[in-house]
């Protein structure tokens, strides 16, 4: 049985994405209670909390609505796929690849937001500098260097954020970049 039932009660079919099936509010509830490194961290954190940091970074750096919409979206597929460590993603195959692009596509297409590649290159960067940061903040791992002084403080900026409140933010973030005007 490929199906899974959200917390808003839609029954997804994870091989399928139905666009007309994702709702913000399962978005923002899932990345809320997922845990980015596994939970390996000397305290929660979470993917919402890693995307509303680097949605903030952006924002301070004021990059373009369009390059923070990708931002924004960059993990929208954990939210019924979860956040797999990156060492472990090539051990699962292709079929892991297929299913967060298939996924990736059907949030795009529900959000009407087109691929941009020239934004990818932004994108990782940004999301390596948080992690870059988020290790040195929140492991137990000796020697390393926070990175940017303008993430720390994005970082900084979701440390005690409740679940609540990640979801309020992400919700907040979701009608500015994707869902104004329409």
């Amino acid at each position: 049985m490929t199906h899974m039932t959200t917390i808003s009660g839609a029954c997804v079919d994870l091989t399928r994405p139905d666009p007309s099936l994702i709702r913000p509010y399962d978005i923002c509830h899932s990345l809320a209670f997922i845990n980015r490194y596994n939970g390996h961290t000397t305290e929660p954190y979470s993917v919402g909390q890693h995307t509303l940091a680097m949605v903030r970074h952006a924002e301070e750096k004021t990059l373009s609505d369009p390059t923070i919409r990708e931002i924004l979206i960059h993990d929208f597929a954990e939210y019924v796929l979860c956040d797999i460590p990156a060492p472990l993603k090539p051990l699962l195959g292709s079929r892991y690849e297929m299913l967060t692009t298939a996924w990736d596509n059907a949030i795009r297409e529900r959000f009407n937001c087109p691929r941009i590649d020239m934004r990818d290159k932004i994108v990782s960067e940004i999301d390596l500098m948080a992690r870059d940061t988020e290790v040195a903040l929140l492991t137990n791992i000796s020697g390393t260097d926070i990175p940017n002084e303008g993430m720390t403080n994005a970082v900084g900026w979701v440390l005690n954020f409740t679940p609540s409140a990640v979801i309020h933010e992400l919700n907040q973030m979701i009608e500015k970049y994707l869902t104004k005007g329409g």
